[in-house]
């Protein structure tokens, strides 16, 4: 019997590592953060999440964490639903980077790296080493990690805040604005070093932004988001030639001007 040739064997695609299905969000004064959201992302992949203040961008992430339940729908991360996992061992187990980092600031910055090891019962070898290896990883000396967090730049505490999220080794990165309180030219230098983790790590991310272009740089597909709704998903090139909706047609005219 002949074996059949690859190329004619079906497509398998890949179990998504984050699930989204109808996730609401509508708070006690009747406020509708979010109607009935859904996504996959995939293995490997960066979803950037953008979209105007107020567009439910953030509150989305969010619930993949459980930092904000949702009123409806269901939230699965590696195919289990986030709503039967303990938060706050669901949370260690997903890294976190938000706007200012989060760092501890009365922590020495190898001391906030260690942080989710530790509290996973990780030995203290075991902690001390992936440690030196996450700083190394982003770019830091043993010199800036026996300091403390006001001690850094902004870049550097943001690259702290990476070291931190990757240290436990979590299948996906949360990432909130993470770039936003930078300057232009640290914040390029950082998109460099995220390409270059990407490219390394192979870690599945999603990244909330308001910068289209910064979506563009650093994200496999794009989320345009407005009024707690997906106006849509899709590689670049696909927005671009695409684009589903007119508000994703005025942010790309946005970009290009």
């Amino acid at each position: 019997m002949v074996a059949p040739r690859r190329d004619m064997l079906p497509r398998v695609d890949p179990e998504p590592i984050l699930q989204a299905v109808e996730v609401a969000k509508t708070y006690g004064d009747g406020t509708a953060a979010l109607a009935g959201v859904s996504l996959a992302v995939n293995p490997g992949e960066t979803v950037a999440l953008v979209g105007e203040s107020g567009s439910g961008k953030t509150t989305l992430l969010r619930t993949f964490n459980r930092m904000i339940e949702p009123s409806s729908g269901t939230v699965r991360v590696a195919g289990k639903p986030v709503g039967d996992v303990d938060p706050i061992d669901l949370r260690r187990r997903i890294g976190y980077v938000p706007q200012d980092g989060g760092l501890i600031p009365h922590w020495r910055v190898e001391r906030n790296v260690e942080l989710v090891p530790r509290l996973l019962g990780w030995e203290r070898d075991r902690r001390r080493q992936r440690t030196r290896e996450m700083l190394e990883l982003v770019g830091l000396s043993e010199a800036q990690g026996s300091r403390y967090p006001a001690e850094l730049s902004g870049g550097q505490r943001q690259r702290a805040a990476f070291a931190r999220a990757l240290a436990a080794d979590p299948p996906l990165i949360l990432l909130d604005e993470p770039f936003g309180a930078l300057d232009a030219l640290t914040r390029l230098e950082l998109h460099r070093q995220f390409l270059d983790l990407k490219s390394r790590l192979r870690k599945t991310a999603v990244l909330v932004t308001h910068d289209l272009g910064e979506a563009f740089r650093l994200a496999d597909r794009i989320g345009v988001m407005r009024s707690g709704r997906l106006l849509q998903l899709g590689i670049p090139k696909e927005l671009e030639e695409r684009p589903a909706d007119p508000y994703v047609s005025a942010l790309l005219e946005l970009r290009r001007g």
